[in-house]
């Protein structure tokens, strides 16, 4: 699929179409071990993945890799699109309503993350002051 049409596709669109396409050619469709997949094709390019060369990957994993290229989307492009399968079910439902873009699914999950639980605040808070203590006695 051209860049241009995937353009006018939502995320969720997009994540059907590449299990969709892994369907067809490697006969896998389960969401993790796709995730799996394309968190080590990312890893392709680093300097310990070029050491050992392609015989660290699987046959699935390179026929998948060469298909998203054919089809003109990067490995970190799709496992990004995976990652974000994950959020919480307000933000979910508003991409997939298409009211909010990729980039604003993204900024809206890494808020959610960050607000924390007032109990796990207070207990950071109680350690903090532990530790102080012990430094203060030493």
């Amino acid at each position: 699929m051209k860049k241009y049409l995937r353009n006018n596709m939502n995320l969720f669109d997009k994540v059907e179409w590449v299990k969709q396409l892994s369907s067809e050619a490697i006969g896998v469709t389960d969401n993790i071990i796709l995730k799996k997949m394309l968190r080590r094709l990312c890893d392709k390019s680093k300097v310990s993945a070029m050491k050992y060369g392609v015989l660290r990957f699987s046959q699935q994993e390179l026929i998948l890799d060469q298909l998203l290229k054919d089809n003109e989307v990067s490995p970190r492009s799709a496992y990004r699109w995976f990652s974000l399968l994950q959020v919480p079910e307000n933000v979910r439902q508003l991409g997939e309503e298409c009211k909010i873009s990729q980039n604003e699914i993204m900024h809206l999950s890494s808020n959610e993350r960050l607000k924390s639980d007032p109990e796990h605040e207070k207990l950071g808070k109680e350690i903090l002051q532990d530790i102080i203590r012990i430094v203060e006695m030493m």
